[in-house]
Parts: structure tokens; C-alpha cells; sequence
């Protein structure tokens, strides 16, 4: 198993990658209502993998993603689009270069001390 993905190469007491289940498991309910598509899910597992514990962001591109997980681009979006307006996904603008952030209230990135500017980040891309 390779801990990297899990705690980004640093020190895993300071930083770390982190999934609550009680609030995960409104995805898996997402899947079951149809809302979000199987497929979906391993877009997310994929995006999880590639966050950036220090900015909470995930600096991948819809064909990057189509190229690691062999789904085609066009189905990748679809899977990206239905994560964001299901709120599990967020996507943002800095410098012209796109990027995602994951909800933090399903998913926890880096020092807990920066829990709640994750929050505040992640809501203001919903606004």
C-alpha cells in the first residue's frame, strides 16, 4: 500500500488525507437514487488520491483523469459535472488554471487547524 496517496509524502501527524464515513455514505445514497452514476464514485476515489494537502485543491484536468482511470474524457466531465452539482465537488479559477476542491465536510485535507478555511474556500466556490 503506498501511504504517500494517503498522507502526501509528509509527516503523517501533521498532514493527512481524511474521509468521514457517516457523510461519504450520502454519496453511496446519491449512487442508489440515481443521481450519481457508478462510475462517478471512482472519478471521486481517483480525486481523493490527488489532493494537495497543504491547498486542500486537485490540480488535474477531466482528460488527465480519463487517461489514469480509461474512462473517455467526455464521460469523465459528465462524472465531474454531476460531483459538483451534487456538492461533492467544487471547481475553482486561479490565474486561468482551473482546479477542484472536494467538499470538506466529506473529506478532510491537511492540518485539522485548517478545517474551517477549508470550509470557507470550498463555500466560496459555490458562490
Amino acid at each position: 500500500m503506498n501511504t504517500n496517496a494517503i498522507r502526501g509524502g509528509l509527516s503523517p501527524y501533521e498532514l493527512f488525507t481524511m474521509v468521514y464515513h457517516k457523510d461519504t455514505s450520502s454519496v453511496v445514497d446519491l449512487i442508489k437514487d440515481r443521481a450519481l452514476q457508478p462510475m462517478d464514485a471512482a472519478v471521486l476515489l481517483y480525486l481523493i488520491t490527488k489532493v494537495n494537502v497543504n491547498t486542500s485543491r486537485i490540480s488535474v484536468s477531466p482528460k488527465h483523469v480519463a487517461e489514469c482511470v480509461n474512462i473517455p474524457v467526455n464521460m469523465v466531465q459528465g462524472s465531474m459535472k454531476r460531483l459538483r452539482d451534487q456538492l461533492v465537488l467544487g471547481k475553482g479559477e486561479t490565474d486561468g488554471v482551473a482546479y477542484y476542491m472536494l467538499n470538506p465536510y466529506y473529506f478532510h485535507a491537511g492540518h485539522t487547524n485548517l478545517h474551517k478555511k477549508r470550509v470557507a474556500a470550498f463555500n466560496k466556490l459555490l458562490a
